[in-house]
């Protein structure tokens, strides 16, 4: 039987708990309590002095002035008075200000966990505190991430001028006294989750484990990388190449990537907690102009992992207006991690991917 956990973080909708600890944790600096105030000033100090990556340095302690240029916080960081604390305001997802040395400071706080950056949000939400009726003196943006970053995201965030805070230097906060030794059990369940989070992630760098949506993204690059020269064989005047990889998460909150090749009829799925899938679309009539059906596309993906010699597990329901073909295991199966084995199982992939072009195209044509 299973270990039936207690830690309030594992049965929750997570992002909108996450927000909440943030604004929580604020807020214990206006705490009676003379630790948890402590505790609270801690987290503001430690939400000032967040980096800004900009593109050729770091800006320290980084805030933007009232010309909206950044510039480095020099202040020891004393905070004297909390003046507001509110999650979701206009879709910020955690808005404070304080008075810090003195100045009024706004505080914009963008919580991810496995989701990225989208919609231009982070500019938008500059731009609403920026034109607010608040007479702040300094706006601190932070990108918070409790999740492994993509390639890019943190780069991404630095241009809207947003400082970042990942899971170990929260992992790093919250190991520090007086965070360590509060007397709150939210605190500590916080803290475990915020240690256990970190430390899966040390993990899933290392073995390249494919339930982490920024690894399955650089493995979808890395495929498509080779795969690109094979595709733009197949291509035709009606049904031209057009490969591109979709990233999103599912309602649980779980990680997938597509690669999709060939009109995105076709498209290597990667999901958390399943292994390698190649899909297509049930649109198949207008694929290749073949007119083959499901068990036909299944059998030429058989022969061809037979043919190169790639092992296969059993085949996946409908999902959607796709079906799964076949299914390769990562080369740590049941673990669905690649480790070592990354370039000889591209390798497998890919020849796997254009021996099933070759036979699909045989039969159309």
């Amino acid at each position: 039987m299973s270990k039936i956990s207690r830690n309030f973080f594992n049965h929750v909708r997570l992002e909108k708990a996450l927000d909440g600890m943030v604004a929580w944790l604020i807020s214990c600096a206006t705490d009676p309590d003379a630790t948890l105030c402590e505790v609270g000033r801690s987290f503001v100090r430690f939400l000032l002095r967040s980096d800004l990556r900009a593109a050729d340095r770091i800006i320290e302690s980084a805030v933007l002035g009232a010309d909206g240029i950044p510039l480095r916080f020099d202040g020891p960081g004393e905070v004297s008075r909390i003046l507001r604390v509110q999650t979701q305001h206009r879709r910020i997802d955690v808005y404070s200000c304080a008075e810090i040395d003195g100045h009024i400071v706004s505080f914009v706080i963008e919580d991810k966990t496995d989701t990225t950056e989208h919609s231009g949000q982070l500019a938008r939400y500059r731009r609403i505190v920026q034109s607010d009726n608040i007479r702040e003196d300094y706006i601190k943006l932070i990108y918070l991430k409790t999740g492994m970053p993509y390639d890019g995201e943190l780069e991404s965030a630095a241009s809207a001028h947003y400082c970042y805070i990942g899971v170990h230097d929260l992992a790093g906060f919250l190991g520090r006294e007086p965070a360590a030794s509060a007397p709150s059990d939210l605190l500590r369940q916080y803290r475990e989750y915020i240690e256990t989070a970190a430390a899966w992630q040390k993990q899933a760098q290392r073995e390249l484990n494919m339930d982490c949506g920024p690894i399955q993204y650089r493995f979808a690059e890395k495929l498509k990388a080779r795969t690109a020269a094979v595709n733009s064989r197949y291509g035709t005047p009606d049904k031209p190449v057009e490969d591109v990889i979709w990233k999103a998460t599912n309602l649980g909150g779980s990680s997938w990537t597509q690669y999709r090749f060939l009109g995105r009829h076709l498209c290597w799925r990667m999901d958390s907690w399943k292994h390698l899938r190649l899909k297509v679309s049930m649109d198949i009539e207008s694929l290749l102009g073949a007119k083959l059906g499901i068990e036909q596309y299944r059998e030429h993906f058989r022969i061809a992992c037979a043919d190169i010699g790639a092992g296969t597990l059993s085949f996946g329901r409908r999902s959607g207006n796709e079906m799964t073909i076949g299914v390769i295991p990562y080369p740590n199966h049941p673990e669905r991690a690649i480790g070592k084995d990354l370039d000889g199982f591209l390798n497998l992939v890919s020849r796997v991917h254009e021996r099933f072009l070759e036979r699909i195209t045989e039969q159309a044509n």
